[in-house]
């Protein structure tokens, strides 16, 4: 979801421990979809960088800020990604609790 470059500095580590746990799940979910494609031959170009691209918690604290309501001006001060990459990212999760909202409530979950 985010396509912006990993830092090297970790913005996250002030996170609350709720969103730490579910970063540690998405990351164990992701590893055992990795596992369920190499077990039924899902062809994977490169198995070492596979899980380590397709996961990419660089602005997790940033949208926890923005779920905050924290001024977007403060937000930006938080990492070195520009603003556009922000503006990006939260709209593209914007569209995805939006589906998913919707995915559920096809399915009778709502």
């Amino acid at each position: 979801m985010c396509q912006a470059k990993k830092s090297e500095k970790d913005y996250n580590e002030l996170l609350p421990e709720t969103l730490k746990d579910a970063m540690e799940k998405v990351e164990n979910i992701c590893h055992k979809i990795l596992e369920l494609e190499l077990k039924y031959s899902i062809t994977i170009e490169d198995e070492e960088n596979y899980l380590s691209e397709k996961i990419n918690f660089t602005l997790v604290k940033v949208v926890y800020e923005w779920a905050c309501q924290k001024d977007f001006a403060e937000i930006c001060r938080l990492t070195d990604v520009q603003e556009g990459s922000i503006v990006r990212t939260i709209l593209r999760l914007e569209i995805l609790l939006r589906n998913l909202k919707a995915s559920c409530k096809a399915m009778g979950n709502i």
